[in-house]
């Protein structure tokens, strides 16, 4: 595994610090671009780790592992890390069903949107499977509610599955997701 090469040595001996906290951007970016190539070569090499291994292999805490992930993806979104937890399913990650259910509605195959999103297969028909539900029940105008109880997602997963039907389908009446009216206490 390449935790340090030639570069991050020549980096750290040659980086001219000229304001306060300059240091910290550096240390940002070099623990970046070491995750990124961590998570990648383990891939190549047919294995996979978590953002867990990760904190155990740069010695960072398992919340700053989630802000570089999520940073990670924010500045390379077609640049996805085939993380442990990604793969394999593990957890609630909207951002990796919102790509791949991005994907489906523009009519990319499902084995290729595996391909491209570091996905199983079975984990894209899941998904997919899950928004084609979410969008039958709501066209017969049960609230996201009802949706909820019916398919066993969460409200958040409903949301976000309504939300990419109404994006790709706005002509659609029956895609205005309903705000939640709070009852006022008298």
């Amino acid at each position: 595994m390449p935790l340090v090469t030639r570069s991050d040595t020549e980096k750290r001996v040659f980086v001219k610090a000229g304001t306060k906290n300059s240091n910290y951007m550096v240390n940002r970016e070099r623990d970046l671009v070491t995750m990124s190539r961590l998570v990648k070569s383990a891939w190549e090499q047919d294995g996979m780790l978590s953002q867990a291994e990760l904190c155990v292999l740069m010695n960072r805490s398992l919340t700053t592992m989630r802000k570089y992930s999520a940073e990670y993806e924010a500045q390379y979104p077609d640049d996805s890390l085939p993380l442990k937890e990604y793969i394999l399913d593990q957890g609630s990650h909207p951002t990796h069903k919102g790509i791949i259910l991005n994907l489906y509605e523009q009519g990319i195959d499902p084995t290729e949107i595996a391909q491209r999103t570091n996905h199983g297969l079975d984990a894209v028909d899941r998904y997919i499977k899950a928004y084609e539900r979410v969008k039958g029940l709501y066209k017969k105008h049960l609230d996201r509610t009802e949706i909820k109880k019916v398919t066993g997602l969460s409200i958040k997963v409903v949301d976000a599955y309504l939300s990419i039907a109404k994006h790709f389908h706005p002509v659609q009446q029956n895609f205005e997701i309903p705000l939640v009216k709070k009852k006022l206490k008298k």
